[in-house]
């Protein structure tokens, strides 16, 4: 966003060009596409602050999307992009490749696990810390374990769908991305509120713990 305009651009590879916006117009046909150089959000002398998105999960673990959202997560973001004063900038950069198929086992064997009746903590625990555990329900004694273990394995209603989200998932086709965002405005502290602003938009994409 720069000058009071939210635009979006698209970085191609020029033997794939054609390619990406025939998918743009069939998806937004009232789309306008135009070739563009290079641009820039800012101005000579103000201040830039950027950050960077992370997962906080491991990365098999399901994100929101427009499926499990009431509203267009546009809005949002868009809405962050409106309070931009005329001679203030922002961008959003999204980067992605494909990624390798690999992952993918690693995200269908935790949801099979946590079918079984394990929680979050225990399948994304390391080699160390799952020996240990297995070693206190040893201790524990067989009796009185057992009916624990029975228990623990009745999962949740956020648990199951959160089982199935990680599936549902690990059958895509997963890109491997990364999301940053960059302000610039007059000073550092207002460059560091807009950023703070667009970096808020993105909690509706949280998946409940």
């Amino acid at each position: 966003s720069t000058k009071g305009e939210i635009r979006f651009y698209v970085t191609a590879p020029r033997h794939i060009a054609e390619f990406v916006e025939k998918h743009i117009h069939a998806q937004y046909p009232k789309a306008q596409i135009e070739l563009k150089g290079e641009y820039n959000i800012f101005n000579q002398g103000y201040a830039v602050v950027g950050g960077e998105l992370y997962l906080k999960k491991k990365n098999y673990f399901p994100i929101k999307t427009y499926k499990n959202l009431e509203t267009d997560p546009l809005n949002a973001i868009a809405n962050a992009f409106s309070k931009l004063e005329k001679d203030e900038g922002a961008a959003i950069q999204i980067l992605a490749r494909p990624a390798s198929g690999k992952w993918a086992k690693k995200g269908n064997q935790i949801a099979r696990q946590m079918v079984q009746g394990k929680g979050y903590e225990e399948v994304t625990a390391g080699a160390l810390v799952k020996g240990a555990r297995s070693v206190g329900r040893m201790v524990s004694g067989a009796s009185g374990s057992q009916q624990q273990d029975d228990e623990s394995r009745r999962l949740t209603q956020q648990e199951e769908e959160t089982v199935n989200a990680i599936e549902a998932k690990a059958n895509k086709i997963v890109y491997e991305t990364s999301v940053r965002v960059l302000a610039s405005a007059q000073t550092e502290e207002r460059a560091l509120m807009q950023l703070e602003n667009i970096l808020g938009a993105f909690q509706q994409f949280s998946w409940p713990s």
